[in-house]
């Protein structure tokens, strides 16, 4: 019974709407079905059918090349969080911090700093404007159904959104007989790190209180085995007490106690009702509770002992997403315990993980990388307690917002003038007399009035060629949006709010805008060989990809928009370039 996949059961979307979207889509796959006809028939999208021809023409991997690449992402963890909490970091995190090249204050070059894009840029090495992923869910124009990034048709969720391949893919191209396991506790991260060959991605569904994957993947039979023996029902009637911390601890971290009304929680925290057994609300509590990412873990370490990987003489991936993070960070804020008390733990759990892989493949041939999606904007009360201008939207903003396609038709005498998905509506042009520019400008102009609205960005601004080329200031704000910007997918009509503006009613705070406490996040990288070093430069989530790439001697396609940065390394050498092309 706990083989059955719910991502398989999904209602029909509307298709007709959504049929330039899918014929994209479909161009691409044929694109990369003729890049690969070496690849046998009977292989499908997850990559685990290469025939016995792939593998014996399979060159061996250059001298030094690592075995395993090893990419974590955690969830809401910007530079400021990284660098406070940095130095009770003492175990998985330390190890890296210790051993590798760290860059403190790297950043997304995007202005929709949110988890799928982000989590999409760093497997591509490409902005959200090339490889599509520009937001959490994206609405098709003029129907008010909210598409999540991952959410497919006919698999219930794939990558088929992803418009460009993932540097998994890049492995798999060159050597096919790689593995590329992914999972996170989030669909959309597990499914944006995999791309479109991984084996498979894993990811948790509360409804049924398991992990889950998708048809679109090859799914080995092994993952049944491990969910039927529902490891998550062991947590019930667990409390969550924070581990240990001096006074002198919290206060150097900055954890910053808020009352947050008569229906707040504090520590111990349980989870589930009041019940002799869990039901389905307490594996929706898991979401908030250090249970979920340990579950995670779980599963990291039987993908690892189940597929063997990095055992071969090919290199392998192994991409993990820890969320609970940023489920925490929008409900008690960066600077609660709670917060605190998760990163502590996500350092012991990798940790773990890395003493797996050490005892099993050596971490003196595993290329490990550690990054996160975003960063997130303190709480407006703990900001104003600092002296700085933080607020949460009022509902004189909402109003403004919402009126401002209203007040347009009734002054210019049409029916409509913006529809779902902020697009102009049809014919708009044809019924004012207006030209598409100028009623861009009149909407942008209009939801300026907005006293919460800084600026609006329209798409004749930032489909321009001038706003994708790389300014001199890597924080131009045209730029950044550009860069999140995919006619079609993204709303029309940018908005830049003010500054430490708390926008979302629904969170004590959050994260999604081109302010640097959004954007900037570490990268580490401990590769093999490779002396440990620190650097102020800020290179970019872009960069990523290609410096993987390099490090396992792989070619990267000529269209990415990140940088091989080895160069920025201390001593040690990447791994020779082979000379065959990456399609």
């Amino acid at each position: 019974m706990y083989s059955v996949r719910r991502s398989q059961r999904v209602s029909p979307r509307r298709r007709s709407a959504i049929h330039k979207l899918a014929t994209t889509a479909a161009i691409f796959g044929c694109l990369v079905a003729l890049a690969c006809q070496t690849a046998t028939v009977e292989q499908q999208a997850g990559g685990a059918g290469e025939s016995a021809a792939q593998v014996s023409q399979t060159a061996a991997p250059p001298p030094g090349t690592p075995k395993l690449v090893l990419l974590v992402v955690i969830d809401q963890f910007g530079s400021a969080e990284f660098e406070r909490i940095e130095p009770f970091f003492t175990d998985g995190f330390r190890r890296l911090i210790d051993n590798g090249v760290v860059f403190p204050r790297g950043a997304h070059q995007h202005a929709a700093s949110e988890t799928a894009p982000g989590h999409a840029t760093i497997s591509t090495g490409q902005y959200p404007r090339d490889h599509g992923v520009v937001s959490n869910w994206y609405v098709v124009p003029g129907y008010p159904e909210l598409i999540w990034a991952g959410d497919d048709d006919e698999h219930g969720k794939s990558p088929h959104r992803l418009m460009v391949p993932t540097f998994g893919d890049w492995i798999k191209e060159r050597y096919p007989t790689a593995k590329v396991f992914t999972a996170s506790a989030k669909a959309r991260a597990a499914i944006m790190l995999g791309g479109q060959k991984a084996n498979a991605a894993f990811w948790w569904e509360e409804e049924i209180g398991l992990l889950e994957s998708s048809s679109y993947y090859d799914v080995p039979d092994w993952f049944d085995r491990f969910n039927n023996q529902r490891l998550t029902a062991s947590f019930y009637g667990k409390v969550w007490e924070p581990l240990p911390m001096s006074a002198a601890a919290l206060a150097e971290v900055k954890v910053e106690p808020l009352d947050l009304g008569p229906l707040s929680t504090g520590f111990p925290h349980f989870f589930g009702g009041l019940r002799p057994a869990p039901v389905e609300s307490f594996y929706d509590d898991l979401w908030e509770s250090p249970w979920l990412d340990m579950h995670l873990t779980q599963l990291a370490h039987a993908i690892l002992a189940e597929e063997q990987l990095g055992t071969d003489n090919v290199p392998d991936l192994l991409a993990l997403s820890f969320s609970v993070s940023d489920i925490i960070g929008h409900r008690f804020g960066p600077h609660s315990r709670e917060y605190v008390d998760i990163l502590l733990r996500q350092d012991r759990l990798l940790g773990e993980i890395l003493e797996h892989i050490d005892s099993q493949v050596g971490l003196d041939q595993t290329l490990v990388v550690l990054t996160s999606d975003h960063g997130v904007v303190p709480a407006p009360e703990i900001l104003q307690r600092w002296g700085e201008p933080g607020t949460r939207v009022d509902w004189e903003t909402i109003h403004c917002v919402q009126r401002a396609g209203q007040d347009l038709a009734e002054r210019h005498g049409v029916e409509q003038w913006l529809i779902s998905g902020s697009y102009l509506a049809p014919e708009l042009s044809e019924q004012t007399g207006l030209s598409e520019i100028e009623l861009e400008q009149l909407t942008a102009r209009r939801l300026e009035e907005c006293s919460a609205v800084e600026k609006v960005w329209t798409d004749s601004e930032l489909t321009d060629p001038e706003a994708r080329a790389r300014p001199s200031d890597e924080d131009d704000e045209r730029w950044l949006f550009a860069n999140s910007y995919y006619p079609g997918r993204s709303a029309e009509f940018q908005i830049r709010y003010r500054k430490y503006l708390m926008k979302s009613r629904g969170s004590l705070t959050t994260h999604g805008t081109p302010y640097l406490y959004d954007r900037q996040v570490p990268i580490i990288f401990m590769a093999p060989g490779q002396a440990a070093m620190r650097s102020d430069e800020r290179i970019a989530t872009i960069d990523i990809a290609p410096t993987v790439a390099a490090l396992l001697g792989l070619t990267v396609p000529p269209d990415v928009d990140g940088r091989d940065v080895t160069s920025l390394f201390g001593p040690a050498t990447a791994v020779q370039a082979d000379p065959s092309p990456v399609k």
